[in-house]
């Protein structure tokens, strides 16, 4: 930006330059509520998704199992979506862990 203030570069090139950025740099984490995310985590995202579909109902032919995924993990509105202790409360859980 300051070299384009400075008149070193043109608006052009600054653009070019901003396009390519890679997809974990800061500059574009404001389109994931300031995550870093790549490509390849939205890949890995997509992947546990549909793992997760087919093991909890089964695919049926014709189905979009996308349809209802959270664009992020973290946009999920149902807690415990992945899994975990559901009805357990939190001192429950460390004493399972405690005595692992």
């Amino acid at each position: 930006m300051g070299a384009f203030h400075r008149g070193e570069i043109t608006l052009r090139k600054l653009r070019v330059m901003i396009d390519n950025l890679p997809g974990d740099n800061p500059a574009r984490w404001h389109h994931t509520d300031g995550h870093e995310w790549t490509n390849r985590d939205q890949l890995i995202w997509q992947m546990t998704w549909a793992m997760v579909v087919e093991a909890n109902k089964g695919l049926k032919k014709g189905t979009d199992i996308f349809e209802k995924m959270p664009k992020y993990p973290w946009k999920s509105k149902e807690k415990n979506k992945l899994g975990g202790w559901k009805h357990r409360d939190g001192n429950e859980v460390l004493d399972y862990l405690d005595n692992l």
